[in-house]
């Protein structure tokens, strides 16, 4: 199907001469017959018929051409959706792995008191739910 620019210019074109063929009826109306004001005002009203259907092509292209965006746009959605979940667990991962580190500083500079609440704190980020 043609896009919708080029349905909306060839609707604005016939728009136009049906005007024209108006302003000349309006004009002329002293020098033309009765047939030709008939015949001449029967074109316009076709080339008018015309124009509003390819104005309602042009409706038509462009809601098309909106439900591939929202189709694409619900893609997008849905990739980044599964990339938040994995930037969620590699920062879980970086929580539970930051908190071994001062487990094992704990350890390391025996400081043994403070284990029990650092395991505590482990098992916490353990636990913590994936769905913020």
């Amino acid at each position: 199907m043609a896009n919708q620019y080029k349905l909306k210019d060839l609707g604005d074109t016939l728009s136009s001469a049906a005007f024209s063929i108006n302003k000349r009826i309006q004009d002329d109306i002293v020098d033309l017959t009765f047939e030709e004001v008939k015949d001449l005002s029967e074109e316009s009203k076709n080339l008018l018929i015309a124009s509003k259907t390819l104005y309602e092509l042009t409706a038509i292209e462009i809601a098309e051409n909106a439900k591939d965006s929202l189709k694409q746009l619900e893609s997008a959605t849905a990739e980044i959706n599964k990339a938040i979940k994995t930037i969620k667990t590699v920062q879980k991962v970086i929580n539970i792995t930051a908190k071994l580190v001062v487990l094992a500083g704990t350890v390391a500079t025996g400081n043994y008191t403070s284990i029990p609440g650092n395991v505590k704190d482990i098992i916490e980020v353990i636990g913590e739910s994936d769905e913020d």
